[in-house]
Order: C-alpha cells, then structure tokens, then sequence
C-alpha cells in the first residue's frame, strides 16, 4: 500500500473519532499491522470501521482485520483452519522473495527461508540448501513475501471434487515450478557461497 493512501484514509478516522484516538504512536502500529494490504484492503477496512463503529478503533481491530484480509486473499483451498498469520514478513509461507538491491523482485526469482518459525521448518525440509535470511542477507538484498497467487493452479475444476484429493495438469504443472524455482534458489546459493 503506498503511503498517500494510508495517510488520507487516517485523515478519515481523525475526522471522524478525533485526533487524540490516532495519534503518531497509534498510527505507527496501525502501518505496521497494515502495510502489506492493497490500497483497496486497507480502504475496505476503514470503511467498515467507519460505517459500523461508535468509537474510535483500536490499533489491534486493524491488525485483526489486516490478518482477516491477508487470509481471503489467499487461495480458497487453504486451511481454513489457520487463524493467524504468525509471521508478517513472509506471511507465513515459510519463504521470502528476494533481489539484489539494483534489481526488481519480478526480475530476480530466487528465494531464502525465512527466519520466523515456519521459515526454520522450511529450512529443515530442504536440508539447508537454502538459507535463513540473515542479517547478512537482508543487508545485501531486498525482500518480500512470496505471492501466492503465482503458485495457485489456474484451473481448479475438479481438484477437489472427489473424496480423495485429485492431482490435475494445472496443479502438477504449478507443483513442477515450484521444485524448479527451489532448485534454481538452492543453485544460486551454492554458488554464492563459493
């Protein structure tokens, strides 16, 4: 989400619950908990604070409904038993998307585990050929959470019409680049590392 959009919809809640209720401390948290939402997601959730709330929301409702949001934006096969995102730097995925710091995360496809707990059983899976991100990483390259969308099979039909879980063309071809975007990560990492 880009700043203008946050900075003008707090403008909103200040106007309408008073300054005091969204001070710099409070603010800070609330772009904390919500940075990685869409301009739309984040204007969904003041508008539902808006239309619906007598008081001022606190900054936990916006971390509550920015986790809300992160979770239908996910694919509607997943877990529907998960309830909170643990990790907000990866989204708990496990991995993170990273780029040299002169280059676009579209251009440069490689990935490292992520240092939060899934991330660590993550790391465990694929016996170390990729790794933790480190202070050292993070100081030599950009990154950010992995989408899932790229992951998603483009055609679902059929998946889980069954009472056994079905193996299509579309999520096979989907599982096959995900090993190679793996194999290609844990390639780069060994030649980093000589």
């Amino acid at each position: 989400m880009k700043t203008d959009i946050f900075d003008s919809r707090m403008a909103l809640l200040r106007a309408a619950f008073g300054d005091k209720m969204f001070d710099l401390a409070r603010s800070a948290f609330i772009w904390k908990s919500c940075q990685t939402l869409t301009g739309d997601e984040f204007t969904k959730i003041t508008d539902h604070f808006l239309s619906s709330m007598r008081h001022a929301p606190l900054p936990s409702d916006f971390q509550q409904a920015a986790n809300q949001e992160i979770r239908s934006r996910r694919n509607a096969h997943v877990d529907s038993d998960f309830t909170e995102i643990l990790c907000r730097k990866c989204q708990d995925f496990g991995f993170l998307q990273i780029s040299e710091k002169n280059r676009s995360l579209n251009q440069f496809k490689i990935y490292c585990c992520c240092s939060c707990q899934r991330g660590l059983k993550v790391f465990g899976d694929e016996r170390g050929t990729i790794p933790i991100l480190s202070p050292a990483i993070e100081s030599m390259f950009n990154h950010a959470p992995v989408s899932f969308k790229e992951f998603a099979p483009e055609d679902t039909s059929g998946i889980f019409e069954q009472e056994s879980f079905v193996l299509t063309r579309s999520l096979l071809n989907k599982m096959q680049y995900w090993k190679g975007q793996k194999e290609m990560s844990a390639g780069f990492w060994s030649d980093f590392k000589h």
